[in-house]
């Protein structure tokens, strides 16, 4: 493994780059490839599954839905941000209405 690592590195420094910026992603890279000698990937072995990389995420959410409708990742983030404007406009509603009691409180002399 450290023979390989250092051939990444080093391949990176012919490029321009510097290995504090490419080692996070060597390391990630090297964690999922599996090793021939056990035939495991290390990340196997430490989680007991294969790691997933940004790319996989993305394409989980390019997968058809159960009515055959495909999901996309910017589907899903349109349907956050909406539930999250419906969380919003309780959360104002609901503050509204606590100011209001504490007003209510207030003129009739009770302390909270």
């Amino acid at each position: 493994m450290h023979g390989t690592l250092g051939s990444i590195l080093t391949k990176a420094r012919e490029e321009g780059l510097q290995w504090p910026d490419v080692l996070p992603m060597a390391l990630h890279a090297l964690s999922g490839m599996p090793n021939h000698s056990i035939g495991f990937a290390p990340c196997d072995l430490v989680y007991g599954r294969m790691i997933r990389d940004p790319i996989d995420v993305l394409y989980d959410g390019w997968r058809r839905d159960k009515k055959g409708v495909w999901n996309t990742s910017a589907a899903w983030v349109k349907e956050l941000a909406g539930r999250l404007e419906c969380i919003r406009e309780i959360a104002i509603e609901n503050k509204r209405k606590e100011v209001q009691c504490r007003k209510n409180k207030k003129k009739m002399g009770i302390r909270s």
